[in-house]
């Protein structure tokens, strides 16, 4: 009988839920930007370190594209020459242990994981032009 009361509890707050979508803060497709984010100016390279399999990787690389961003896209589980690229940059920086894909070098700045793109296009537009730091690590 309990079973029963709360399977159907579940039912009834899972089809709230969904009607509801803003109920517990999730944002809606259609809400995401009040008007399109774009890059007006870019003067820094960005390159994207992600994996073939990540879906998150996917996303923010077209998230980038429609905001104008150029970026080169390595895939450090088929290339060892650029994962062992990521690996100094990852030390460079400190951040031990493991990091959250995709990352992104944008000048001086590494990001790692989710990152929004209104963080990524600040980035990008904060740089300045050609810094000494956008070298690769030797």
């Amino acid at each position: 009988m309990r079973l029963l009361f709360f399977l159907s509890l579940a039912v009834m707050i899972g089809g709230f839920l969904y009607k509801n979508p803003d109920v517990l803060g999730r944002v809606i497709p259609t809400q995401l930007f009040t008007q399109e984010q774009k890059v007006t100016q870019q003067t820094v390279p960005v390159n994207m370190y992600a994996l073939t399999t990540c879906g998150v990787c996917k996303l923010i690389a077209q998230e980038m594209k429609q905001s104008g961003i150029k970026f080169s896209e390595y895939y450090v589980d088929i290339d060892p020459a650029h994962k062992s690229e990521l690996d100094q940059y990852v030390a460079r920086a400190g951040m031990h242990g493991g990091v959250g894909m995709p990352v992104l070098v944008i000048g001086n700045q590494i990001f790692s994981g989710n990152t929004p793109i209104s963080t990524i296009i600040a980035a990008v537009q904060a740089q300045p032009s050609h810094s000494s730091n956008t070298r690769k690590p030797s």
